[in-house]
């Protein structure tokens, strides 16, 4: 039986660039550091910085020195003014793609356009996006909720970073249908956008697709139902233990993809697992 390996892609950029940042100010030494709520949405990464001694903190109240790591996922101003105040040394980890997602925002907010968020309500990334808005935002997940939005005289529209495309562009033709001066904008990030692709490509070549990520992941959680939407079985899981070998040794193929927030050393570490496990010829 072979098992073809299809895919192990690792961290997206913005990722990788905030972990680094994070890692590089620890080695440092140079004052105690902690992040504003989760780095990412991956435990082992988590546990990783913890052995670093980084700490992860969601009171302000808890913060009195040191640094201060704002995460990937980014922070409303009102946030980022509360840190400054502490006293704390701030170090920026935004993805560069939120940022600029926060600048068309604020932007447009100026001119008195209303914003649009497609997007996870609860998402961090979105509740930072929200800050920018000057309180005239707004969160859709589907095209459906389009209808409940008051009405508004101009719109502007973008995605969080992570978003589905396919989601988005139906918001968006909802949106231009009921709203007659609306701007979108197209803000998913470029690697997710071709991640999602290659997950839809993968999953109806193989007979099993393993999708790799934190359960708290909404990039994640994504792709794992871009997989299923292909009717072929699909195994969502953080880390090698979580493998159902029992099923999968009855494929003959299977694809390993894993979301933006997945290190690629876990990746390799399920794809040892697969091969060892014997199911290849």
């Amino acid at each position: 039986m072979h098992v073809k390996l299809v895919d192990a892609t690792g961290f997206c950029m913005g990722v990788q660039r905030a972990v680094s940042m994070t890692l590089k100010a620890a080695d440092r030494g140079e004052s105690k550091i902690c992040t504003y709520g989760p780095l990412i949405h991956n435990p082992q990464v988590i546990e990783l910085l913890k052995g670093k001694g980084i700490e992860i903190i969601s009171d302000l109240r808890e913060l009195h020195s040191g640094i201060v790591v704002i995460r990937a996922h980014g922070i409303s101003p009102q946030k980022k003014k509360e840190i400054e105040e502490t006293g704390a040394q701030i170090l920026d980890a935004t993805c560069p793609r939120v940022k600029r997602v926060q600048k068309i925002i604020r932007q447009y907010a100026t001119q008195g356009y209303a914003t649009l968020i497609v997007g996870d309500k609860e998402h961090a990334e979105v509740v930072g996006l929200l800050g920018f808005s000057q309180g005239k935002g707004f969160v859709v997940t589907l095209e459906e909720e389009v209808e409940d939005l008051p009405s508004l005289k101009k719109v502007c529209v973008v995605a969080q970073t992570t978003q589905n495309e396919r989601s988005f562009n139906q918001v968006s033709r909802r949106v231009k249908e009921r709203f007659t001066e609306s701007l979108i904008f197209n803000t998913i990030c470029d690697s997710t956008q071709k991640r999602q692709g290659k997950t839809l490509e993968l999953a109806r070549q193989v007979d099993g697709m393993v999708v790799v990520g934190g359960k708290n992941s909404g990039n994640t959680l994504r792709l794992v139902k871009l997989s299923e939407s292909t009717g072929t079985p699909t195994f969502f899981i953080e880390h090698e233990d979580e493998l159902d070998m029992e099923r999968l040794k009855f494929l003959a193929t299977v694809g390993v993809v894993g979301g933006t927030s997945t290190p690629l050393w876990i990746l390799e570490k399920v794809v040892k697992r697969i091969e060892e496990a014997g199911t290849g010829d």
